[in-house]
């Protein structure tokens, strides 16, 4: 883990919280984070972080960190967790930007049984909310939903599993009646 010393005060962040465009020289790694512009929790308490914030900031990617990652009650803050996937950049890590179908992935949203939905930069050629199943079972999307000239950015379910979408493109909430039911 890479330690830097922030501005004149001496105080030392790890490089997961350092808060910078870290898609440069190599650093783009497991561990770091360029602009955090979203979380979320699957239902199985696993940690969602979206690696990308409006327009084209952000190293372009969806991380999920496993539930047993993080210590169980910890006193402290707690750096350099390791992701345990990820979603852009051809499912790599490490992997440079590249005309992977998952880039630029806003913040997720899970229903009841885990189903993924998802929202997309538009300016990344995606502009339906992206819908991915369980995703520890589908790594692609299965579907997408409608309605085309949306730019869906954040996303949630509520208890009776009704899905709602912000849609930043034309100023609305997109809503969709139990999109899962059987």
């Amino acid at each position: 883990m890479q330690y830097r010393r922030l501005g004149s005060s001496g105080l030392q962040l790890s490089a997961l919280s350092f808060g910078a465009w870290v898609t440069f020289g190599g650093q783009i790694g497991r561990d770091t984070l360029a602009w955090p512009g979203a979380v979320a929790l699957d239902p199985r308490g696993n940690l969602f972080v979206a690696d990308h914030s409006l327009e084209v900031s952000g190293n372009h990617r969806l991380l999920e960190y496993d539930a047993t990652s993080f210590p169980p009650r910890p006193d402290k803050a707690v750096f350099g967790v390791m992701a345990s996937r990820v979603w852009g950049h051809g499912n790599s890590f490490t992997g440079a930007e590249s005309a992977d179908e998952h880039l630029s992935l806003f913040e997720p949203a899970f229903d009841s049984r885990g189903n993924m939905v998802v929202g997309a930069n538009g300016y990344s050629g995606k502009r339906f909310p992206l819908v991915f199943g369980d995703p520890y079972v589908n790594k692609e999307t299965v579907a997408t939903l409608g309605d085309f000239h949306s730019m869906p950015y954040a996303a949630t379910f509520d208890d009776e599993d009704n899905l709602y979408i912000t849609d930043l493109n034309r100023a609305r909430v997109l809503i969709y009646r139990k999109p899962f039911a059987k």
